[in-house]
């Protein structure tokens, strides 16, 4: 099955706060979280905003991957936040 990409999605990750800590900074950076289908690398939808201690430093996923259980529902989350924006912002063009 074919991986789903949103480059959009990944660029506005960039500019969240880090689902652990809440750091709004350079070292932020999209983390995939493995899917059923994709255990490796999942699809763009499944990415959350980590810091890059909590990516691939000493407290990173990288290093304790059962983290990534517990951060997929605040992944879930911010996926939704930014669905809402872009359904809104399209409204707002139709106008």
């Amino acid at each position: 099955m074919k991986k789903i990409k949103d480059p959009k999605y990944i660029k506005w990750l960039r500019f969240q706060p880090c689902l652990v800590c809440g750091v709004r900074n350079e070292s932020v950076v999209a983390h995939h979280f493995p899917t059923v289908l994709h255990t490796r690398r999942g699809n763009d939808t499944a990415a959350g905003s980590l810091c890059f201690l909590h990516h691939t430093g000493e407290q990173g996923v990288h290093k304790y991957p059962e983290m990534e259980q517990l951060l997929r529902i605040k992944q879930r989350k911010q996926r939704e936040e930014y669905e809402t924006i872009q359904s809104q912002s399209s409204k707002s063009k139709v106008r």
